[in-house]
């Protein structure tokens, strides 16, 4: 810390104080963080009678305070305009420091120095440390592959998981139906950051044989957050039936003997639907026909009797009617 603060000198070899160590504070990127200070002291103390000072474990002055009174004239040009403290909690020995508008390059360990005016100059009386750990969340991850329903078994194939906007680089790991982690040298993961926001797209390339129907999923481990995003499973639908190295004749073989079938069942229908109508045509011309002679059934045939082509043959009774009818004429 420099020797002169707000125009007075400053012994610090004078008087040692102790630093204390506060838990570390998640700041997410984009929003407003609290680094706590506190100072009690039996409160014996008026607010004027403080000096605030924080700054990095690099002596960057990130705020002063002079009592009720803001002295930013040394503050590092990263924090103008991003800092506070609540004057209204000062009197209660709060000497938080907020800071709005974290981004990725405020990570890092703050110190919160109080020093008390004595009777002929001011004394440090606190010391305390806080770390603060940038974050942000990552987008949920996606695959991407080939089309459902194009992988044949055997066949290498690359799926590719994508996440963005998140800090800082994460833990990728893919895992199996089963729940198993695959090995992490089985996928090659990129990262890349965004200028200006520093904040992180991750992508994770796997190649994996397949052997059989299976789901993969991918999952962004943010180790900040303690966050961890898996995507939805990528389904692997192999191609149907066919083998990939099915040989073109053999496919061809298969499609012209079906088309072999085919004709053949056509044409055997065609000859049987033309025979019975062949066969109804005869015995119809059995009817039509006189000079032909039709054998009915159930009848016999009377080969000493001629048949008349005018009229069918007559019964014996009808006979006997005939011939009397004849002799009266």
């Amino acid at each position: 810390m420099k020797n002169w603060l707000f125009g007075l000198p400053l012994l610090a070899s004078c008087i040692t104080v102790a630093g204390t160590e506060a838990p570390p504070v998640l700041g997410m990127i984009g929003e407003r963080v609290t680094l706590p200070c506190r100072y009690e002291e039996g409160r014996r103390w008026q607010v004027s009678d403080l000096r605030i000072l924080w700054q990095t474990a690099t002596d960057l002055v990130v705020h002063a305070q002079y009592g009720v009174i803001e002295e930013n004239n040394a503050q590092d040009s990263r924090y103008r305009n991003r800092t506070s403290l609540l004057v209204e909690q000062i009197s209660k020995g709060d000497l938080s420091l907020q800071l709005d508008a974290v981004n990725a390059a405020d990570g890092g360990s703050y110190q919160c120095i109080v020093l008390k005016k004595g009777l002929t100059r001011f004394r440090k009386v606190k010391a305390s440390h806080v770390s603060l750990i940038t974050a942000a969340n990552y987008s949920l991850p996606v695959i991407s592959g080939p089309a459902q329903g194009e992988i044949g078994l055997g066949e290498e194939v690359n799926l590719t998981c994508s996440s963005f906007g998140g800090y800082p680089a994460p833990a990728v790991s893919w895992v199996d139906c089963d729940g198993r982690t695959l090995p992490e040298d089985a996928h090659v993961d990129t990262f890349s950051s965004e200028p200006g926001s520093g904040l992180y797209n991750v992508t994770s390339v796997l190649q994996i044989t397949a052997t059989r129907n299976t789901s993969l999923s991918c999952a962004i481990f943010n180790k900040s957050t303690q966050e961890r995003k898996t995507s939805f499973p990528w389904k692997f639908l192999l191609k149907p039936i066919l083998h990939h190295n099915t040989p073109t004749k053999f496919i061809g073989a298969i499609i012209i003997a079906v088309l072999i079938i085919f004709a053949v069942g056509i044409a055997i229908y065609l000859w049987r639907r033309s025979r019975n109508n062949y066969r109804v045509a005869r015995v119809t011309d059995a009817f039509v026909n006189h000079d032909s002679a039709v054998n009915w059934p159930n009848r016999t045939r009377n080969s000493d009797v001629s048949l008349d082509h005018k009229f069918p043959e007559a019964m014996p009774n009808e006979k006997e009617k005939i011939n009397i009818q004849q002799d009266s004429v």
